[in-house]
Formats: structure tokens, sequence, C-alpha cells
């Protein structure tokens, strides 16, 4: 039996599909800054106009980490990619143009392979 891999990766994308889940992002950084504070957008769709979402993230954690005691300051960027990625509301994202994009993408590109 022959097995394919496929490698998925929504190149550029992967930080703005984080900003949507507002309550997670600020579960998982420890934080009770309120989501506006941290520069937090309201609506999902609005992430596809932060030019920098890496940017972003960082400094959401650099907000966060700065009400913090200095034992326990510092939050790692990627170390929370893993907790967001499995705890984010595809619901939410589904409002996310550039999501919507990777979805039909890889939905087009699994059909052409005879995968769904």
């Amino acid at each position: 039996m022959k097995y394919l891999a496929i490698a998925l990766y929504a190149e550029g994308s992967t930080d703005r599909f984080f900003l949507p889940s507002i309550i997670l992002l600020r579960r998982e950084i420890g934080t009770s800054i309120s989501a506006q504070n941290l520069g937090l957008v309201s609506k999902a769709r609005q992430v596809e106009s932060d030019p920098d979402p890496k940017r972003t993230l960082k400094e959401i954690i650099r907000k966060a980490n700065a009400e913090r005691s200095r034992r326990r300051r510092e939050v790692d960027l990627n170390a929370l990619y893993a907790p967001l990625g499995r705890g984010i509301s595809l619901e939410r994202l589904g409002n996310v143009p550039s999501y919507k994009e990777f979805v039909k993408d890889l939905t087009g590109t699994l059909t052409i392979l005879n995968l769904i």
C-alpha cells in the first residue's frame, strides 16, 4: 500500500489566522488585558487589513508580558502555535477571506489528486 503525504502551509497567513480567536489568544498568553487594549480586531475579516500579523502578535505578547511579574514574564510566540492551532474556531476563521481562499485551494488540490 502506498501512502501520499501532502504538506500544507498557508504562506504568510498562519499568524493572521490566530488573530481572530480573541478569547483563545488571551487565554493562551495568560492576560486579562482587554482585546481592544491588546490591539485585537473585533471582526474576524478585519485581520486582512493587518500588513504584518506576526509583528502584531509579537506586540500583543509584549503588552501581556509587561503586566506580569518578572518571574512569569516571558510568553514565547513559537510556543503558542500548537495550542492556538488546536483551539481555534473554524467557524470564526471562516470569516477570514484568506482562510476561505486557502480552503478553496486545498479542496481543489485534493480533488485533482482524487483524494476527495
